[in-house]
C-alpha cells in the first residue's frame, strides 16, 4: 500500500530497449554510454562523466584514480574524514584500498556529517573529507570547502542518494575533486543499474577510464599522460597501464539513463511536492522528528527518527507499519560502526558518536517517489501520523 521505492519506466524506456535490442549492435557500452555521460556532466557542469556499473563502483574508481597516481599524493595509510551515516561503499573502497577512515558524528537535524566537528579529527596523515549528501540533503559546502582550503585537503562527494538536489544555487554532484552518482532501480535516476564518476581533473579521468576497464590503454585521450608508453595502435589495444577492474556498463543501462534523464526535472519536482505534503502531515507531531526541511534537497525518502514517548519503541512501530503494509527500513545504514565488516577496517574514532547511536536504535525510513502521491498514501501517512501522535 505503502512501498519504499517503484519504477518509473513507461512506453518511452520500453521503446528504447526493443529498439536497441533488435538493432543488433553492440550491447556492452558503447555510443549510448557515451551519450548519456555527456549528457550528464553537462546537467552538472562537471567537465568529465564516466558511467559505471553502479555508485558503488564509482566511489572505488574515484578513490582508486587518486591512490594509483603519484602526483596525487593520496597513498595507503592515509586518513580520510568520514560521516557515522552512509551507505556501506561509501566506505568499503577506502577499507579495500589500504586507508584509514577517521569517523565524525552526524547532525540529527540534517543527517549530515557534523562540519563543527571535523576539525578536531583532523591528523597530519588527514587527506581527504568524504562528503555524503543523505537521502537528498546537501552538506553544508561552505564550512567543508573552507577545512579543505586550510588543511589541503581533498573532498569526495559522495551525491548517490541527492541527484538533483542544489546548495546555494549549484547542483551537488558538482562538488570535490571527484562526485559520485547512483542510478540504481529506487533512485532518482533509474537505469536498473548504474552509476557515474563526475569530475573536472583530467589526470582524474584519464585516470579513472583506464581504471573502469581492466586498467586498459585503448580508450585514453590523444593528450592523456598515460600515453608516455611507446607502444603502437596494435599494441595499446591490449596493453594494462593500471592494475584496473571491470565496472563497465551496459548500452541497455544507458537507453534506459538517455529516456530517464529526459523526465528528471519532472521527477524532482514531484518529490518536492510529495516532500512538501509529507512534511506538513507529520509536522505538529512531538513524538517524531525528520531530517531538516529544505526544499532544495531532492528528498530521495523521509526519515523518521522517534522521540519523546517513542524512545525505544521502534519494534512496536514497525509492527503498526507492517501490519498496515507501509514498507519500511533503517535510515541508510544506521550506525556504521555497529557492522561486522568494520573488523576488517583500519579506524580512528572519537566518543561515542550520540547522534548517530541515537538514529541507528530509533530511527526508521519511509520511501518517497517519482511521482505525485495519491488520496490513499496521503491517508496511509496521516494514519501513521495518528498512531504516533497518541501512542502512550
Amino acid at each position: 500500500m505503502y512501498q519504499l521505492s517503484e519504477d518509473t519506466f513507461d512506453q518511452k524506456e520500453i521503446s528504447s530497449i526493443k529498439e536497441l535490442i533488435r538493432s543488433k549492435k553492440k550491447l556492452s557500452y558503447g555510443k549510448k554510454v557515451n551519450d548519456l555521460e555527456k549528457k550528464i556532466s553537462k546537467f552538472h557542469n562537471r567537465k568529465y562523466a564516466i558511467m559505471v556499473n553502479s555508485g558503488s563502483s564509482a566511489n572505488l574508481l574515484g578513490i582508486s584514480s587518486l591512490l594509483f597516481d603519484d602526483k596525487f599524493n593520496l597513498n595507503i595509510g592515509d586518513e580520510v574524514i568520514v560521516p557515522a551515516l552512509s551507505w556501506s561503499t561509501t566506505y568499503t573502497p577506502l577499507i579495500q584500498l589500504g586507508l584509514k577512515l577517521v569517523f565524525v558524528d552526524v547532525n540529527l537535524d540534517t543527517l549530515n556529517i557534523d562540519t563543527k566537528s571535523i576539525e578536531k579529527y583532523i591528523s597530519k596523515k588527514t587527506k581527504a573529507i568524504f562528503a555524503v549528501n543523505i537521502l537528498g540533503l546537501s552538506c553544508n559546502y561552505d564550512q567543508i570547502n573552507q577545512i579543505s582550503k586550510k588543511y589541503n585537503l581533498f573532498i569526495f562527494e559522495d551525491n548517490c542518494e541527492s541527484f538533483g538536489a542544489i546548495y546555494k544555487n549549484k547542483l551537488t554532484g558538482s562538488f570535490g575533486i571527484f562526485s559520485t552518482l547512483s542510478s540504481y532501480y529506487s533512485h532518482h535516476l533509474c537505469t536498473i543499474e548504474g552509476g557515474f564518476l563526475l569530475t573536472d581533473n583530467f589526470r582524474l579521468y584519464c585516470n579513472a577510464l583506464a581504471l573502469r576497464s581492466h586498467g586498459w590503454l585503448r580508450e585514453q585521450p590523444s593528450n592523456s599522460h598515460l600515453n608516455k608508453y611507446n607502444y603502437n595502435n596494435f599494441e595499446k589495444l591490449f596493453k594494462f597501464v593500471l592494475p584496473g577492474f571491470n565496472l563497465r556498463p551496459t548500452e541497455l543501462n544507458a537507453a534506459l539513463g538517455l529516456v530517464q534523464l529526459n523526465k528528471i526535472k519532472n521527477f524532482i519536482k514531484n518529490r518536492r511536492d510529495n516532500a512538501h505534503k509529507t512534511y506538513k502531515i507529520f509536522s505538529n507531531n512531538p513524538n517524531l522528528k525528520m531530517q531538516k526541511y529544505d526544499q532544495n534537497s531532492s528528498f530521495f525518502a523521509f526519515s523518521l527518527i522517534l522521540q519523546n514517548k517513542l524512545i525505544n519503541k521502534r519494534e512496536t512501530v514497525i509492527n503498526f507499519m507492517k501490519k498496515n503494509k507501509i514498507e519500511n527500513r533503517p535510515i541508510v545504514s544506521g550506525n556504521i560502526l555497529n557492522n561486522p565488516m568494520m573488523r576488517y577496517a583500519k579506524i580512528r574514532k572519537k566518543g561515542k558518536y550520540p547522534n548517530v547511536c541515537f538514529i541507528d536504535q530509533n530511527g526508521i525510513m519511509i520511501g518517497n517517489r517519482s511521482r505525485a502521491l495519491n488520496k490513499k498514501e496521503i491517508k496511509i501517512l496521516k494514519k501513521l501520523n495518528d498512531f504516533l501522535l497518541e501512542f502512550k
